[in-house]
Order: structure tokens, then sequence, then C-alpha cells
């Protein structure tokens, strides 16, 4: 009898599905982008890695509540001049690109080609050459 009465509690617990557990993790492009910081991974240029300098290594970004954008030189800096620039930054209705102006107002366009929750890949400009990754932290 202490049998079927264990496996009618355990079964159910087992077999259930978790879906409203999962309903809800599915985060849009833009909470992707606003949840984490994203740091200064890689470049390449036509599929050519290039050689980043120590002190570029530890920049980051943050994309920030109505549309700043804080770019971060780290503790490591190029210049002693380097510090942390304010922009701005919108997700293209299609949430393909991510266009961003720049403190001069230039204005650059990033096409998304991956967002997880720990990469942005992103190729810069209007050609496919230029392409930088960054990692949330």
């Amino acid at each position: 009898m202490f049998y079927p009465l264990i496996m009618m509690v355990l079964v159910p617990m087992f077999t259930s599905s978790c879906s409203k557990d999962d309903e809800g993790n599915n985060p849009s492009k833009k909470e992707l982008l606003m949840s984490r910081q994203w740091m200064f991974f890689s470049e390449k240029i036509n599929g050519v890695e290039l050689v980043i300098p120590d002190c570029e290594k530890d920049d980051f970004m943050v994309f920030g509540l109505n549309g700043i954008l804080n770019s971060n030189p780290g503790a490591m800096k190029c210049n002693s001049l380097d510090k942390i620039e304010t922009g701005s930054w919108n997700l293209s209705s299609d949430e393909k690109r991510i266009i961003v102006t720049n403190i001069s107002n230039e204005i650059f366009e990033h096409i998304i080609i991956e967002l997880t929750k720990i990469k942005l890949v992103v190729y810069i400009g209007n050609t496919s050459g230029f392409e930088v990754t960054y990692i949330a932290f």
C-alpha cells in the first residue's frame, strides 16, 4: 500500500510540465541588451581577427533606460583622457539593428548577428566586413 501511495505523489511531480515556470523566460532583445554590461571581446575585419590592445580589453558598454548608452573605458585606459562617454541608442522596429549616436552626434548602425544572455555580436556600418563581439558580465 505504501509503494502505490509514493508513486501517486512522485510520478506527477516528475512528469508534470514546467511550461508555466518557463513563461516569461524569453526576454526581448531590448531586455537582453539592458540586463547586462557588455565587455569588448574581439573584432574582425572580413573574418580576420584583429589584435586588441590590452587597454581596450576591459572596455564595456551599458545600454540604459530611456535610450542612454554609456561607453566605459574600464580601469586600464589607453589614454589618460579616456573617460565614460554618454550617447544614445535605440533598437530598430524589427529588432535587427541597434542605432547608436555618439557624443559627437555621429550615428552608427550595428546589425545584430547574435544576441544571447551572454554574447552580443554585431556588424558595424552598412557592410558586414567589421564584426565586433561583446561578452556580458
